[in-house]
């Protein structure tokens, strides 16, 4: 009867308030880096700001620089092809899955994102692109998961562009030498197994009103 409900009410069309409220933030931490580097979102200021430096992660302890890193960017062109993924795939998600479990999918992407890159790549990184992955591989397993019961107007977008889009995004990546691959696979790799783990908010009604414990447990994981 779930399967038969979710495929008659399917669609993604609510208001992403919580991809606004995160697009909003991520504008707004460009813009004072740019303010705190005179015009320019400069090493330095991003470095004040939170970007990801392994040395200070590792010997200072800092790891909030693990989340912060993915909220900054460098310039205009990195802040709007980012801002614009987001919100064709971020919005689209959060649409499919409950809000809470919105939020744990772009804390989890975000901190495997910078683990990895911590781990295996450039000193200093910044960049949303690794929610971006996070999100691209939840989309990716919630296609296969269940496609069979998409309404048809959604099956093509979940099983064919998606699947599209991460390749050709993971592909590009390879072509620039200062674009990040291990953090966006650090990111896709969060995004698969999320996607794994989450259930789409219709799929969740097996009572009236789901318990207040089950609704503030992905906040609390996320927190």
């Amino acid at each position: 009867p779930r399967r038969v409900h979710f495929r008659r009410h399917f669609q993604v069309g609510r208001v992403p308030v919580l991809s606004l409220l995160l697009s909003a933030l991520i504008i707004g931490l460009f813009l004072l880096a740019r303010d705190l580097g005179d015009g320019a979102a400069t090493r330095e200021a991003l470095l004040l700001l939170g970007a990801k430096a392994r040395s200070r992660i590792i010997e200072d302890g800092e790891t909030w620089r693990l989340f912060a890193a993915n909220l900054l960017h460098k310039d205009h062109v990195h802040l709007g092809f980012n801002l614009f993924a987001l919100m064709n795939v971020g919005a689209v998600l959060e649409g499919v899955y409950r809000r809470g479990d919105w939020v744990l999918l772009v804390v989890v992407s975000g901190l495997a994102t910078m683990t990895a890159s911590a781990a295996f790549a450039m000193p200093v990184t910044v960049g949303a692109s690794g929610l971006v992955f996070g999100c691209l591989g939840a989309a990716v397993v919630f296609g296969w998961r269940f496609g069979d019961v998409l309404p048809s107007r959604y099956r093509t977008y979940f099983s064919v562009v998606v699947v599209i889009y991460a390749v050709v995004m993971f592909t590009l990546g390879f072509v620039s030498p200062s674009t990040d691959n291990w953090g966006h696979g650090g990111g896709l790799l969060a995004g698969l197994v999320m996607g794994m783990l989450l259930e789409p908010r219709l799929m969740r009604l097996k009572a009236v009103r789901e318990p207040v414990l089950s609704l503030v447990l992905p906040y609390a994981l996320a927190l």
